[in-house]
């Protein structure tokens, strides 16, 4: 069980150039052709990085959230027109634990990924937020607790 929240530092983001990636498909499909539907897409994973040497109570995990954006054509179902990557990494402390915290297994049992979705899901939100912003494109919100529906 987290005890309580070390650090969430955003350690990378990766975008592509979503609004030329949009210009792009509407050039060659036609002036002022956009796609009528768009497939936004999520993904995410967690890995454990490590146990701290001096603390052994304090875990440190990487957490990857992707997003992709596609268009609805039936003839290339995998039409990605861009993607947003991102990595965080969350160190927290927990709670006095009896196994072995170096297994995999014991760690999940302890801090499950689920949790740590939840502590980073509010800033992966707002940095979705932000940089779609910055385009000409519009989003809907993103659902809460998203990969739940995966």
């Amino acid at each position: 069980m987290i005890k309580n929240i070390v650090s969430i530092n955003l350690r990378s983001v990766n975008m592509d150039d979503i609004q030329a990636a949009f210009n792009k498909y509407s050039k060659e499909n036609g002036l002022g052709s956009t796609p009528t539907e768009i497939q936004v897409k999520l993904a995410t994973s967690v890995r454990g990085n490590g146990v701290s040497k001096k603390n052994a109570n304090r875990l440190s995990f990487f957490v990857n959230l992707d997003m992709s954006f596609g268009t609805h054509n039936e003839a290339e179902p995998d039409d990605i027109l861009g993607t947003i990557k991102t990595m965080y990494e969350i160190r927290v402390l927990v709670d006095d634990y009896s196994e072995d915290l170096n297994k995999k297994g014991n760690i999940e049992k302890l801090v499950p990924h689920e949790e740590l979705l939840n502590i980073v899901e509010p800033y992966f939100r707002e940095l979705i937020a932000s940089l779609i912003d910055r385009t000409e494109l519009s989003l809907a919100t993103i659902p809460y607790h998203f990969w739940e529906n995966q």
